[in-house]
């Protein structure tokens, strides 16, 4: 009894020191529209409105792997079942379907065709306006989630900090999912410290059910979903125990909570998945993502020596994300949070007090990264591949420490509030500059001045030969033009192109010495096959605050930087026939 009463003061003693310390004591005590959220949101869209049109009017835009409206609507007139799928789940088709019903009524009444650009490109700026949207929510939903955890300074500041990120940047402007599958995973988290907070029946429901929406987003949220249920189900027994010493695991696991959660998250994915309706399409998905061509090639050796070298790469990979002063920051969040934490449990610790209180608030930051830890390690290190934007979901979590680092140097009731303000603007600013060459790379794309070269020095009746990924390449509408995405000497020499269009997206960097495709780029460029340069041409602006060298370089599948900036303003390079006669 007196261990007991000992505990509950160390327990209470300890909640009321880190509420003390994280707390802002200016917190609005309810949920509000700010003026500092209201700027939030309108600079979050701003920077991500900024150069949306990058690659439009066009029927498949600049954009990797961007959903298109062909695809939506292919899904539409199969109606989402009849065997449909692609290679991303469809729960994102269902909310482009609901934006693009005014313009399908149009279409019935024959008023409008997709089949004109104007039209489908006004789809295509749908689905982009659908991401910018849902970043401008994810700004708000991280806010919310700081507040929770930390405090609301703390939280709109990890917001912003987000906000000025090159990846923000660039997938908030274009119809990717990253942007879709980040908001629903926070929407997740949310819910997932409400459940540790209070483990409520309808936070169980709720949570699972959000991760079921983020799965069918996109399919990588799965990793999530493996270590987190099992940690909720210890700390609820964990909980249960202060009270009820002989509550037991077992109890916890049969719990009416997990059961129902469990159910609601297997429905709502099966549902979500059309799956009674489109099993053959719902099974043929799988076998694409597992067998077929959206399968991804693994980049490092299946060993612990390839595990550590991928490790590597996705800290450099964070480190790129977020630019040198926020990565920092997150480093001294991170550090001062571990520094308060073990503080605060040596001067609390007390003889015969063998466990702690599970929902305190000051473990919630450390109960973030359970979902994170559990992403990389079910998701990331099983297929050994760790491009910048599938490290995107556990951006966050450091966002979350930057922004705590600089709530606290910004303190005003602290003695350095002055030089903290001043090291927290500073790197705000550099990351707003940083992240913004994103903007100035789309909106100075090489291509656009290609385009008019090309309208003025191409004939429209002579045949133009594009050679490489059409998305890296010159938009050709109102051209003779046919695409050859492996370069073969035969080919050329068959269809005699006037022109050859190629771009450094696709060059002879990715093939190996004497392989076929090298050898087409080495007698293009020495002129054996007949052709000589006329235009080689790349933007380059000034703004520009990525190092060069490290985001383009590539030799095969190596590459510093794995990611799609180095495709946005790529070197175009036109040959022309020593052949032609006109």
């Amino acid at each position: 009894m007196i261990n007991q009463t000992i505990s509950q003061k160390i327990l209470t003693s300890l909640q009321k020191g880190f509420q003390t310390g994280f707390q802002s004591p200016r917190q609005a005590p309810r949920w509000t529209i700010s003026l500092p959220l209201l700027g939030l949101i309108l600079l979050s869209g701003a920077i991500a409105l900024y150069g949306i049109n990058w690659g439009l009017p066009d029927w498949k835009g600049w954009a990797a792997d961007e959903l298109t409206p062909e695809r939506v609507l292919e899904a539409i007139d199969q109606k989402f079942a009849n065997g449909w799928h692609y290679k991303y789940p469809p729960f994102h088709y269902y909310l482009l379907t609901l934006l693009y019903s005014p313009l399908l009524v149009l279409k019935q009444l024959g008023w409008v065709s997709f089949e004109d650009l104007k039209t489908y490109s006004l789809l295509f700026y749908l689905n982009r306006l659908l991401c910018v949207v849902m970043g401008m929510g994810t700004m708000v939903l991280m806010v919310r989630l700081g507040e929770m955890i930390f405090d609301r300074k703390t939280g709109w500041l990890a917001a912003l900090s987000m906000a000025l990120t090159p990846l923000y940047v660039y997938y908030a402007k274009i119809a990717n999912l990253d942007i879709p599958v980040l908001f629903w995973s926070i929407a997740f988290l949310i819910v997932y410290v409400e459940i540790l907070n209070h483990h409520r029946f309808r936070d169980y429901i709720i949570g699972a059910v959000l991760a079921a929406i983020a799965v069918c987003t996109k399919d990588q949220f799965y990793g999530f979903c493996i270590l987190t249920p099992f940690f909720v189900i210890w700390h609820y027994w964990q909980k249960q125990r202060l009270s009820n010493p002989q509550f037991t695991l077992w109890q916890a696991v049969r719990d009416q909570r997990v059961g129902y959660g469990l159910g609601a998250g297997v429905g709502a994915f099966l549902i979500l998945q059309n799956a009674l309706f489109n099993f053959q399409g719902f099974i043929d998905r799988f076998n694409l993502i597992l067998y077929g061509g959206a399968s991804i090639r693994p980049r490092y050796e299946e060993s612990l020596q390839g595990q550590w070298e991928m490790l590597g790469q996705s800290f450099g990979h964070l480190q790129f994300s977020f630019g040198w002063p926020l990565w920092w920051l997150a480093w001294v969040g991170i550090a001062l949070y571990g520094w308060r934490l073990v503080r605060s449990l040596r001067g609390h610790s007390q003889p015969g007090c063998t466990s702690l209180h599970p929902t305190d608030r000051q473990w919630l930051p450390l109960y973030l990264w359970v979902p994170g830890i559990s992403y990389y390690l079910f998701y990331i290190a099983p297929i050994l591949y760790n491009d910048v934007r599938y490290l995107m979901p556990l951006m966050p979590l450091f966002a979350f420490f930057a922004g705590s680092a600089m709530a606290q140097l910004s303190d005003r009731l602290k003695p350095w509030f002055f030089p903290g303000a001043f090291i927290t603007t500073l790197a705000l600013s550099y990351s707003l500059g940083y992240s913004w060459t994103v903007n100035s790379l789309m909106t100075h794309d090489s291509r656009y001045f290609v385009e008019e070269w090309m309208r003025s020095q191409i004939p429209a009746n002579q045949l133009i030969l594009e050679v490489g990924i059409e998305k890296y390449l010159p938009r050709t509408t109102g051209f003779q033009a046919k695409l050859l995405e492996e370069p073969d000497l035969g080919q050329v020499s068959a269809l005699k192109p006037q022109w050859i269009i190629v771009s450094s997206g696709y060059d002879q960097r990715r093939f190996l010495q004497n392989s076929p495709g090298h050898q087409f780029f080495e007698q293009l460029q020495s002129g054996k096959l007949g052709y000589e340069l006329a235009l080689q041409y790349q933007t380059k602006p000034k703004w520009y605050w990525f190092d060069r060298p490290t985001v383009t370089y590539r030799l095969l599948d190596d590459m510093k930087i794995y990611s799609n900036f180095d495709k946005i303003d790529p070197e175009i390079t036109i040959y022309r026939s020593n052949k032609s006669t006109e």
